[in-house]
């Protein structure tokens, strides 16, 4: 919390593709001082991401 107002807000989320093929992790920043608002958006692959996307994508061919 910046003061007794605004605070700023950061969301990791994992993504996946089946149950345990994850893709990378996405990061979202808000800050809240009148209204909440998307300061930054990041996303960060995972090192297997395209090797699983062509397996999901031949097995779904």
């Amino acid at each position: 919390m910046t003061n007794h107002r605004s605070f700023v807000i950061i969301i990791e989320i994992d993504s996946f593709v089946g149950a345990h093929n994850t893709i990378g992790t996405d990061e979202l920043k808000f800050v809240r001082k009148d209204d909440v608002q998307l300061i930054n958006y990041k996303h960060t692959p995972s090192p297997n991401k395209e090797k699983i996307l062509e397996f999901i994508n031949r097995k779904s061919s």
